[in-house]
């Protein structure tokens, strides 16, 4: 299932037109499904809907990116490979789609209900996302079950604006597909941060709308959550999990990933401090503490309830030297043609790469806007960024199957830099924040 969520993310950093990224994904897609040794650990898989990816900005026809991406396979059950299953695989954040920074996952501080009324006419309620209720009174959202408008916006585009060519939506397609097989087929819904927000809200959407894309039955709904902030507030988690038993729901968390600690409030206070246990010790934790003690004010009326019980958690270990890493990100970083801010940091540049981790930085006295960002939160990041991802490869060793996903991946590329992180700062949860948070050394 892990390997399948990273899988959805082949499109990751891909500039290209619409038609440029839906090929780029079928044949990375296929040349990962027939390498010898992905068959080798997972079996023989093959597509039956998508991969379809979703751009909600065409404007750029040539610089257009994966807004969104989902694919169903079909294989071997690994209980009893004679035997099938189906995969929904749903991807995470594009990390150079700004859409799916602020308007799925920093757009906390509005929620939807869940479920809106039925459409007139309509058996089925998953369409209401295109027309989600909205409330941004947290004593109004604590009477009912409510999502963020984030997570309502990935389900509007999963369940209504991504169509196959020839194929239709994804519930199109599974009551046409479902209606011709005999037999019952497991049935599960899989994905990665981002994508494990959305998968167990796809996966619950599914099972109370099942008479309507699947009238015989012939599925059990299943989730795989990784690494997934919280989607609803404490009503949803409750009936989600009420829904989804320990046999139908695995939510899987790395206790060293920053994501999953989003967006419970008691989960976000532990944030800034989450390294200190690790040999290399963050010794400016101000900024950190003031800007995450900052957004979870702004959204802590809404309980936000993590989907995730204790017993799925495990803690990550560290595969290499952060301030290794910390020195080569930043260089390729900065010298790289759009790197944002330059003249304002120049002066830092042979002074910074010096930061140590476990002992402090070097720098200039004059460092006050430099050294919160690019010594404390650089590092910060590095942990975060590694924990979010490799902590659940080594966990639950794929690094097989992660590295032939990988080597057919578009290449990493951070395009437009300015206006990306220009966007990203000013999404209404972060920007106050982090405005007021900036001057804490």
């Amino acid at each position: 299932m892990l390997s399948f969520s990273f899988l959805a993310n082949i499109n990751t950093y891909l500039q290209s037109s619409p038609a440029g990224l839906k090929q780029h994904a079928v044949t990375a897609v296929g040349n990962v499904l027939q390498n010898p040794n992905v068959r080798g650990m997972i079996g023989d898989w093959r597509v039956l809907w998508g991969p379809v990816s979703y751009t909600v900005d065409t404007s750029q026809i040539d610089s257009c990116v994966s807004d969104n991406l989902m694919l169903l396979l079909r294989g071997p059950d690994p209980a009893n490979p004679a035997n099938s299953i189906l995969v929904l695989a749903i991807a995470g954040t594009n990390g150079i789609s700004a859409y799916d920074w602020v308007s799925e996952d920093f757009a906390a501080d509005t929620m939807a209900l869940w479920p809106a009324a039925r459409p007139s006419g309509s058996p089925c309620n998953m369409s209401y996302f295109s027309n989600p209720v909205l409330q941004t009174n947290p004593v109004i959202t604590d009477t009912g079950r409510y999502i963020s408008l984030g997570t309502a916006n990935g389900l509007d585009i999963l369940f209504n604006k991504m169509k196959d060519d020839s194929k239709g939506s994804i519930t199109d397609f599974l009551k046409i597909y479902l209606g011709n097989q005999t037999g019952t087929i497991p049935f599960y819904v899989t994905g990665h941060s981002l994508g494990g927000a959305l998968s167990p809200c796809v996966a619950l959407s599914l099972s109370d709308n099942q008479s309507c894309w699947d009238p015989g039955r012939k599925t059990t709904v299943k989730c795989y959550s990784f690494a997934g902030p919280s989607p609803g507030n404490q009503k949803f988690a409750q009936y989600f999990l009420a829904r989804f038993d320990t046999d139908k729901f695995k939510g899987i968390y790395n206790s060293l990933d920053v994501v999953p600690h989003a967006y419970q409030s008691s989960m976000m206070d532990d944030i800034p401090t989450l390294y200190q246990s690790l040999y290399y010790k963050l010794d400016k934790p101000c900024f950190l503490q003031k800007l995450f003690a900052c957004i979870d004010g702004e959204i802590s009326g809404f309980n936000y309830t993590t989907l995730y019980q204790p017993a799925a958690t495990f803690t990550g270990t560290t595969t290499f030297k952060v301030d290794s890493m910390y020195k080569a990100n930043y260089d390729s970083m900065y010298n790289a043609p759009d790197f944002p801010l330059e003249s304002k940091y120049n002066a830092y540049k042979a002074q910074l790469w010096h930061y140590s981790c476990a002992g402090g930085a070097i720098l200039p006295p004059t460092d006050a806007e430099a050294a919160p960002f690019y010594a404390n939160t650089m590092c910060f990041g590095n942990l975060m960024s590694e924990q979010h991802v490799d902590g659940y490869v080594t966990q639950y060793k794929i690094q097989r199957v992660y590295g032939v996903i990988m080597s057919n991946h578009a290449p990493s590329k951070i395009p437009n830099a300015d206006a990306l992180i220009w966007k990203l700062l000013c999404a209404p949860l972060v920007k106050n924040c982090l405005l007021s948070s900036w001057g804490c050394y």
